[in-house]
């Protein structure tokens, strides 16, 4: 079974960005019968990445969160944008996740990227920006084309859940074209591990 690891880099309990990850989630498992690990809310368990911190050992929500990443097929983010940029949690998570340098568990993982935003942009921005990291990362990105939720407020209902059928849609496509994508990767695979990488255990 594909496995899709779905990643929101908002701590906001209401962000549009979060709603957009558990409208991926319930679409993949409900509708493409992948398995979803989701990661809203735990990037405010990773703390500040350094080298002293690395050298020193690995912090348990970060080696907890890189064993899940490492286990999925692939990856589905979605950011929101501050100051025209990616959250600090989203960019301390894939320092550390880059880490050791050319060994970390996003080298060759596959990443599909969206973004969602009150203002009319929907974070373009920072899409951009964390399209940029995670190539510096060595992840290969699975859409060409960023998938972009512009008034993402409006396209909630009152308990807080994507409703909106435009927003719907768009999420909707790119993960089908993420679950697509680990499928054609398996197919050419000799293993049934899909595209899963491993890395080595004392870097978990």
């Amino acid at each position: 079974m594909i496995k899709i690891a779905m990643l929101s880099g908002s701590l906001r309990e209401g962000s549009a960005n979060s709603a957009a990850i558990r409208a991926a989630a319930r679409f993949a498992s409900e509708s493409l019968g992948a398995a979803v690990e989701v990661e809203t809310g735990r990037l405010g368990e990773i703390p500040h990445y350094s080298e002293d911190a690395e050298e020193c050992g690995w912090p348990e929500p970060v080696r907890a969160q890189r064993a899940r990443l490492a286990s999925a097929d692939a990856l589905l983010i979605s950011t929101p944008e501050y100051n025209g940029s990616v959250p600090g949690v989203l960019k301390n998570a894939l320092d550390w996740h880059s880490r050791p340098d050319g060994q970390g568990v996003l080298v060759g993982k596959p990443v599909a990227t969206m973004s969602a935003s009150p203002s009319g942009f929907g974070a373009s921005w920072a899409q951009e920006h964390l399209r940029f990291v995670l190539t510096q990362c060595g992840a290969t990105l699975i859409n060409d084309d960023p998938v972009v939720l512009p008034n993402a407020f409006d396209a909630l209902n009152g308990a807080g859940e994507l409703v909106e059928p435009a927003a719907l849609d768009a999420v909707e496509a790119l993960t089908a074209m993420t679950v697509a994508h680990c499928a054609a990767i398996a197919r050419a695979l000799p293993h049934e591990d899909g595209p899963r990488r491993s890395y080595a255990e004392s870097y978990e």
